[in-house]
């Protein structure tokens, strides 16, 4: 909502996860059906693309702490691809105040 999304198409997400649901399979039995409440689907089309959405707000806040590497001007402290986070900055303390930030934002 912060992002400006249209109520519609958040309706429609809020919609399509409340229904998911798992099982477990082991060999040839199956566990009972349960509810999943958390993550995103395993090799689904906008899965990469809610994970973009959610990183964006830790991104910005590494950057605006000046915490992590740059190559010039571009800020390159905190890489994604998929589903990984990488943190790159010139010592261990530097770091450590990024794992902060990130346990802070991924608390809210």
């Amino acid at each position: 909502m912060e992002l400006n999304f249209p109520r519609c198409f958040i309706d429609i997400l809020i919609c399509w996860y409340v229904k998911c649901f798992g099982v477990v399979r082991y060999d040839n039995y199956l566990s009972s059906r349960f509810h999943v409440c958390a993550g995103v689907r395993q090799g689904g089309v906008l899965s990469s693309v809610f994970f973009s959405v959610f990183m964006n707000s830790l991104v910005i806040k590494l950057t605006k702490a000046g915490l992590g590497a740059h190559l010039g001007l571009v800020y390159v402290g905190c890489l994604l691809y998929a589903d990984d986070i990488m943190l790159i900055s010139h010592s261990v303390e530097v770091t450590q105040r990024m794992l902060d930030v990130c346990s802070e934002e991924s608390a809210v």
